[in-house]
């Protein structure tokens, strides 16, 4: 399975999961990780830290910046670059923070923010 297709495959069990948003969350920041690795690996120049086939996680926004230039508007740069931030602390609360708080709110935003992502690469 290729990125863009673990993408739409981890938006699709996101929309589905309404009643737990912890996995909400969760599966919204890799749909929206997986499409932006499948943007990065078309790159020329761009590779990946050893033994991984994506990038680090933290430094998505700064590859998005870095490489993404050619295929996107300076606005939509932007606008991912702090969809992705969003979506990474979201996920980082989501799956490491169990006293933290985590209801349809935040669920509902990780999900906008994971669309944004999608739709900006045509996967929607």
């Amino acid at each position: 399975m290729a990125w863009l297709e673990m993408g739409k495959d981890a938006y699709s069990a996101a929309a589905g999961l309404q009643d737990h948003p912890r996995s909400r969350i969760s599966r919204a920041y890799y749909a929206a990780y997986s499409l932006v690795s499948d943007e990065l690996s078309m790159v020329r120049g761009v590779s990946f830290p050893v033994g991984r086939h994506g990038p680090s996680h933290a430094e998505v926004p700064n590859l998005i910046g870095n490489h993404l230039k050619a295929k996107l508007h300076q606005g939509d740069i932007k606008d991912l670059k702090a969809a992705m931030r969003r979506l990474y602390f979201a996920r980082l609360e989501a799956d490491y923070e169990p006293y933290q708080k985590l209801g349809a709110e935040e669920a509902r935003k990780a999900i906008l923010d994971a669309r944004l992502v999608l739709a900006k690469f045509g996967a929607l």
